[in-house]
């Protein structure tokens, strides 16, 4: 066997070399986008994710994970649809008097459904114990404010947080934190 020439051994460790790194650098976009993906930060995440589709279009983890960031923004974009609709809707009147809260989110339902001549519609997905729903008393007299600001109110008294999603608002007991001293 022949030995190589100087130049062309010189030429393939060069191209090692740099085969090394770009695996190197694809490993380290990899874990900030999955990093930033874990904090939440859908741009960073997906912006090092394509990164790395442009080096390796074959690297299943950033495609699947590209894929996941598609899901949740079309998602947020129909929640924060919802949330924008409610926060237009002025509601003329809002008056309850010791009403559940069952009641009052019925009433509620059909108030921004008339006010918004049928242009938006919302359902409640109750995540509380029954007994809140139908025991819990809310006293509101409001006029001329926005269903978002009435439902905000209406969590307030009742101790509630209301999560926009696509199709639904969803009703939950709010989560107090506990205080570090």
């Amino acid at each position: 066997m022949k030995a190589l020439p100087r130049t062309l051994l010189s030429a393939l460790s060069v191209a090692l070399l740099a085969m090394t790194a770009l695996g190197e650098s694809t490993a380290t976009l990899l874990t900030e986008a999955q990093t930033a993906y874990l904090r939440g930060d859908l741009e960073t995440a997906k912006r090092n994710f394509e990164l790395v589709n442009q080096i390796d279009s074959h690297n299943t983890t950033a495609i699947n994970y590209l894929r996941m960031i598609k899901v949740q923004q079309a998602k947020g974009n129909a929640a924060s649809k919802v949330e924008k609709e409610l926060a237009t809707v002025v509601l003329p009147q809002v008056q309850f008097r010791e009403a559940t809260l069952g009641s009052a989110l019925d009433a509620l339902k059909r108030q921004i459904a008339k006010a918004s001549e049928g242009k938006v519609n919302v359902s409640f997905v109750l995540q509380l114990p029954e007994e809140t729903v139908k025991t819990a008393p809310v006293t509101l007299n409001l006029s001329n404010v926005p269903a978002k600001e009435v439902l905000r109110y209406m969590g307030e008294l009742v101790n509630v947080t209301f999560a926009y999603e696509a199709y639904a608002i969803v009703v939950r007991p709010k989560v107090v934190k506990a205080e570090v001293k």
